[in-house]
């Protein structure tokens, strides 16, 4: 906790954190360098707390199951759900700090563009970059087919049908990822003289429901040089209630994080988040801002 941050009044902090405007300047922009703070924070440093409660929690367990106590079970269900109270705190206390950044932010204006527009009204098509969730995929893949093969060297059973488990769930995954995005690739937006068609959602989202288009870095990591093109909605409750089941609970995270459910990380996109902004500029009168956090 940053010691400017912990000088506010607990009654302020709590306020913010639920998502309510900062009270003068001064305070939102500790607010925000706090909260950037928190997000950017290394896997391992947030991992730390979540490491110390389990091993707090594992010991009762270890010892009762040790001596044969009939408590052990007792013990077991304590920490496991210990450990899913931990998870959640950790979660929630994630999105509350991108509360605190969606609400108090300054956003100012982008840079000009160093690359001319293309005429107003023209078609533009976004397709996903494919290459760094494959190499993942084809990674794990191998791993936990080795691991197949090393529970059938050991006589293991546990070993080799988990690896096997595993294993197709991946060739699946991958299937599923070359059939959709390499052999029949189709673009995750497109800009067209109607609106911004999604064709996984099978919407459009029409230009004049566009109230406003910022790039943002990815609010869990702020330190990358990676950015979020974010296209905020005057109605996002109409829109998410358009779309299926599983598209609204992603579009109600990406509410969460970045203020619309229209957000895309330009980590997964051949073209940068400026880049997008510059080209969605012809097609609206809505502002394009640019965040520093």
């Amino acid at each position: 906790m940053t010691s400017d941050w912990r000088d506010l009044d607990r009654s302020t902090r709590k306020a913010i954190l639920r998502g309510e405007p900062a009270p003068d300047e001064r305070t939102a922009h500790i607010a925000v360098h706090h909260a950037t703070t928190v997000l950017g924070q290394s896997l391992f440093r947030r991992a730390l707390p979540l490491l110390g409660w389990a091993v707090v929690l594992e010991l009762p367990y270890l010892v009762a199951h040790e001596l044969g106590s009939p408590l052990s079970p007792l013990f077991l269900a304590v920490l496991v759900l210990g450990a899913l109270f931990l998870m959640y705190r950790v979660a929630a206390s994630r999105l509350a700090y991108n509360r605190v950044i969606n609400g108090t932010v300054a956003y100012l204006p982008a840079a000009p563009a160093p690359a001319p527009l293309p005429a107003t009204g023209e078609p533009t098509a976004f397709f996903q970059d494919t290459r760094p969730i494959l190499l993942k995929i084809t990674g794990l893949t191998v791993l936990f087919a080795a691991a197949c093969g090393l529970g059938f060297l050991l006589d293991s059973t546990l070993l080799a049908v988990t690896g096997a488990v595993l294993t197709g769930l991946l060739l699946f995954l991958l299937g599923y990822f070359v059939h959709t995005c390499v052999l029949r690739p189709r673009p995750l937006f497109s800009f067209t003289s109607g609106g911004i068609e999604i064709p996984s959602w099978r919407l459009t989202i029409p230009w004049r429901e566009i109230a406003e288009i910022r790039v943002t870095p990815l609010r869990n990591k702020p330190n990358s040089p990676h950015r979020v093109i974010a296209f905020l909605l005057t109605d996002p409750a109409a829109t998410i209630g358009a779309l299926s089941r599983v598209n609204a609970v992603a579009a109600r995270t990406s509410l969460r994080f970045y203020a619309t459910p229209l957000a895309f990380a330009d980590a997964t996109l051949h073209h940068d988040a400026d880049a997008i902004a510059r080209l969605a500029a012809p097609h609206t009168a809505a502002p394009v801002l640019r965040s520093a956090v």
